[in-house]
C-alpha cells in the first residue's frame, strides 16, 4: 500500500505501518499534552497495547486463512485499524464465515485474559 512503511515479518507475513497510524498517534500525543515523562510513557504503551491488539485481531484472520491455503500478503496498519491482504477469498461460504470470525475471537481471548489478570491482582 502507498504512504506505508514495512516494520518486518511475522510468520512469513510482511507488516507494514500506513502514515494515518503514524499521524493518530502524534494527534494522540499532541491532544493529550502529557506533563511528565511518566504520562507519555503511559500513553506510549496504551498506542503499543492497541496496536498489539490490532495486529494479533488481524493475524487472526492470516493464519485461519492460512489453514484454508490461502496465503495473506501482507498486514497494514492505518490509523482506523488494521488490513489482512489474502491472496484470494476462500471458496467455501463456512472458510470465508471462520476467517471472519476468528479475528474477533482472538479479541475475546485477549479480553477474557485481561478480565482473569484484573480479578486476580
Amino acid at each position: 500500500m502507498r504512504w506505508s512503511l514495512r516494520l518486518g515479518s511475522i510468520l512469513g507475513i510482511r507488516i507494514e505501518v500506513h502514515v494515518t497510524f503514524l499521524l493518530l498517534l502524534v494527534g494522540m500525543v499532541a491532544l493529550s499534552q502529557p506533563r511528565t515523562s511518566a504520562e507519555l510513557l503511559q500513553l506510549l504503551t496504551l498506542v503499543a497495547l492497541i496496536f498489539a491488539s490490532v495486529m494479533l485481531h488481524e493475524l487472526g484472520h492470516a493464519l485461519m486463512a492460512r489453514r484454508f491455503g490461502i496465503v495473506t500478503h501482507e498486514i497494514i496498519m492505518t490509523g482506523i485499524g488494521g488490513i489482512a491482504r489474502l491472496q484470494r477469498m476462500p471458496e467455501k461460504p463456512s472458510q470465508e464465515l471462520l476467517i471472519a470470525v476468528a479475528g474477533p475471537a482472538v479479541n475475546v481471548v485477549i479480553g477474557m485474559r485481561t478480565v482473569g489478570l484484573l480479578l486476580v491482582s
